[in-house]
């Protein structure tokens, strides 16, 4: 008798808690996310892997109980909204690509924090309408074969901490709006066609930590920055670049700098005798 009162009592219980769970609770308790929110997602995502995804069939409550590999949410005034987008080959759980559109729907995910497109096979020119993303931290591009210049707009992005356009096809001088990146700690452009030489608002990048330029035809000469004002420079590799001149002295001054690459270049003369030998982290 005990034993059977028991059962009934857990079966109760049990038909209790499911019913709390996915009962008439459930839209009270899940946050919702605005309908153009959820467009402009569905409409980003189609533009890089195809028309042929229906994000409101297969996913019609993205940020909850239908998530979309590679898109993450957070909450602003009690609705989801998207900020990371990851979408590559080399990304667990991320979305397969098969197309390489910035849609203008993209632009409009204002608050996007992590873009991550690298490693796929993205071609052309990316837009110039960054200006939208202002909340947007880190923008990886690498291993595609994006071409044309870098957009001025992404001079605009105040808070990015991590810009990464490596191993692409991108040329053309680097854009003196560049320097408007007060706040971001690593640039990586690394294996590209930019020339020109080195911008001078490249030493305007104060919290700059990681710099890598190799394999581009830059061109000019290192005197054409102040380099003791990149006070917080640890990584500086600019091997493979096409400079000319002398090493100057205020190179020297950075002294957290870890690692410093220029070799492959037509440099003259020798090491001011106050840098120290540096080896690669």
């Amino acid at each position: 008798m005990k034993n059977s009162f028991l059962a009934i009592f857990l079966v109760f219980l049990f038909v209790g808690w499911f019913v709390i769970l996915c009962g008439g609770q459930e839209d009270q308790d899940v946050a919702p996310m605005e309908t153009k929110e959820k467009e402009r997602l569905y409409l980003a995502i189609q533009g890089f892997i195809g028309k042929q995804w229906n994000g409101s069939d297969l996913n019609p409550d993205p940020c909850g109980w239908t998530p979309i590999q590679g898109v993450s949410c957070d909450l602003f005034d009690g609705f989801w909204y998207v900020t990371g987008l990851s979408i590559g080959p080399i990304y667990d759980n991320s979305l397969p690509c098969t197309n390489a559109k910035f849609s203008h729907q993209f632009f409009e995910l204002t608050h996007l924090r992590r873009l991550v497109l690298s490693g796929n096979r993205f071609n052309g020119e990316i837009p110039v309408s960054f200006r939208g993303l202002t909340e947007v931290l880190i923008i990886d591009l690498s291993r595609n074969n994006l071409s044309g210049s870098m957009p001025l707009t992404l001079g605009g992005l105040t808070s990015l901490l991590k810009l990464d356009l490596s191993n692409n096809k991108f040329e053309g001088k680097l854009p003196k709006e560049i320097g408007n990146l007060k706040n971001v700690t690593l640039v990586d452009l690394r294996s590209n066609k930019f020339s020109g030489g080195l911008v001078q608002s490249l030493e305007e990048m104060i919290s700059l930590k990681e710099m890598a330029m190799s394999s581009n035809p830059i061109g000019g000469e290192l005197s054409e920055i102040q380099w003791e004002n990149l006070r917080n420079l640890e990584i500086l590799d600019l091997s493979n670049t096409n400079l000319t001149g002398e090493i100057p002295e205020s190179m020297a001054k950075l002294k957290r700098l870890r690692f410093l690459g220029l070799n492959d270049n037509k440099l003259s003369g020798n090491l001011p005798p106050k840098i120290v030998t540096m080896s690669k982290p």
